[in-house]
């Protein structure tokens, strides 16, 4: 019964998306002030992980560090994931997965992957902005500009590469010091 009601309300999304983004869609009072708790919540969560981004970088063996990055990924995805925010959650999910793959000893992160976690922390930061901003109007603010796909593929292709154990991943020469 579930996939029938799905099929029937996914053409009615198909016809309102268009008139969605000439009439933006009113957040109801109940979901503010969780959206504004998540924008508040997640902006320290980003704020932590690049603090401990630094740390990880002089020692990127340190196994708590790599939790204290992990842990915020999860928790945004999570909460995003509740929140229907799906580009938050993809990307913080696919993030949480290159973590992952090191807290299991798969692989040190690298200068490469700091960067694409860092590049993550920067596009989630801007899609925030975005939720942070349809608090402020009251209507959520359309986010197609901002894209998460290249991303995850980006990060996904690093987490393959470092876990084959590529010195180099994604083809990028070394830099000479």
């Amino acid at each position: 019964k579930e996939e029938q009601n799905f099929k029937e309300t996914e053409p009615k999304e198909e016809i309102l998306e268009p008139e969605s983004q000439a009439q933006p869609e009113k957040i109801s009072d109940d979901d503010m002030e969780i959206l504004m708790d998540f924008v508040s919540e997640a902006r320290e969560n980003l704020d932590t992980i690049e603090v401990n981004l630094i740390d990880l970088e002089q020692d990127p063996s340190d196994k708590d560090i790599i939790n204290d990055i992990f842990r915020p990924f999860h928790t945004i995805k999570g909460v995003s994931g509740f929140l229907s925010l799906t580009k938050i959650n993809k990307l913080a999910h696919a993030t949480e997965n290159l973590l992952d793959g090191a807290r299991s000893g798969d692989f040190l992160i690298n200068d490469t992957a700091t960067d694409a976690i860092l590049e993550s922390v920067d596009t989630l930061k801007n899609l925030i902005a975005r939720v942070s901003l349809g608090t402020q109007t009251g209507f959520k603010q359309p986010d197609d500009d901002i894209d998460v796909d290249s991303l995850r593929e980006k990060l996904q292709k690093l987490q393959a590469s470092l876990t084959k154990g590529e010195k180099t991943p994604l083809g990028e020469i070394p830099a000479i010091k």
